[in-house]
């Protein structure tokens, strides 16, 4: 069994990534559109759209598509004596969508897990292998973004310790 209870998060760091992206949009589509459109000759809008000020607005229209690709998910990691309850979800669009990606797991079903990074963002996977029956296993994935060291060394070990013992139980 699980000596320590652990309870890890990103939502602090995910939800500020998130207003930090939307300030940066803000600044960067939405003012100067806001000029064009309102004060379409004056010389703001003009300097806008000049050639160096419009590298600021294809800057800003890159930014944001690349965080609608690949997302800011936020994560919440709960262990006890008993159950793992794991929860992932973007930080925005997960209130307009119903998609919720959370799972409660008891320790003794959990074979294996691994840590995946995905290329070109600053995502990672959390893959858990579950033992459903005597003869299937499932593996369910856990988006996570901007995870820190500390914090995948705490759910690292604490998912160690659960396979280990799982392993030794038989």
């Amino acid at each position: 069994m699980m000596r320590n209870n652990y309870r890890i998060s990103n939502q602090k760091t995910a939800y500020i990534l998130t207003v930090i992206i939307v300030f940066i949009n803000i600044i960067t589509i939405v003012i100067p559109l806001f000029f064009l459109y309102t004060f379409p000759t004056s010389k703001i809008a003009i300097l806008f759209f000049s050639y160096p000020s419009n590298l600021l607005i294809i800057f800003g229209v890159v930014f944001l598509i690349y965080f609608i690709i690949t997302g800011v998910h936020y994560f919440d990691f709960k262990a006890d004596k008993y159950i793992i309850e794991i929860k992932s979800n973007r930080t925005i669009s997960s209130y307009f969508f119903a998609k919720k990606n959370f799972f409660e797991i008891p320790l003794g079903s959990i074979n294996r897990f691994t840590f995946l990074k995905r290329p070109y963002t600053f995502n990672s996977t959390l893959m858990i292998k579950v033992k459903v029956s005597s003869r299937k296993s499932v593996a369910k994935r856990f988006q996570i973004s901007f995870f820190n060291k500390e914090q995948r060394a705490k759910i690292t070990e604490s998912l160690e310790e659960i396979v280990q013992n799982n392993n030794l139980d038989g």
